[in-house]
């Protein structure tokens, strides 16, 4: 380990090749499904690498390193609770969205000539044409910022005109520090 702290390359080898066969056993014994064992050493020794001139000589270096891999363990545990919580496993993947041709002769663009013209850019830009937020901020010369809020007002927009097809009354869009729309 301290030849590897002094960045010899080849003593960096030898301390993996010896001690992946023990992190590998151990992420079995923590039944971690196989194709994530790969991963999760990959990550671990990442960290210890990034983290190796924190190693003091004077302690021994196998709990130095089983460390590491139970954290690295854990965070990955999180990610992928975290991960199924939020996800849903689809059997049948949904179709792409409709071609751009599709889209216009149905007049669905059509609700956009209804915002005003910072809303409608914004919304085409990431919508229509699939930007993300930091291209169109770079396109508009904006900030990433200005472009998420200009989305959420036309979003807001287009709910409230979609309610009024449906028969709904129209809301009054008006800012907070003028009676002129936002």
């Amino acid at each position: 380990m301290l030849r590897y702290q002094q960045d010899d390359r080849a003593a960096g080898d030898r301390l993996v090749y010896r001690l992946a066969p023990a992190l590998t056993g151990y992420l079995y014994y923590c039944n971690v499904p196989p194709g994530d064992r790969d991963d999760i050493l990959q990550e671990c020794w990442i960290r210890i690498h990034r983290s190796r001139h924190k190693y003091q000589d004077t302690r021994p270096v196998l709990p130095w390193v089983f460390a590491f891999m139970r954290h690295t363990r854990l965070d990955a545990c999180r990610i992928a609770r975290r991960r199924r919580s939020r996800e849903i496993a689809m059997p049948i993947l949904p179709e792409r969205s409709a071609p751009l041709e599709e889209l216009v002769n149905s007049g669905a663009l059509g609700l956009l000539d209804h915002l005003p013209e910072s809303y409608r850019q914004i919304l085409w830009m990431t919508k229509v044409e699939g930007l993300s937020v930091p291209e169109a901020a770079a396109a508009l010369s904006c900030s990433e910022g200005a472009v998420k809020q200009r989305a959420h007002r036309g979003y807001k927009r287009l709910r409230a005109l979609l309610r009024c097809l449906d028969g709904h009354p129209a809301p009054s869009f008006t800012s907070r520090n003028s009676t002129t729309p936002a």
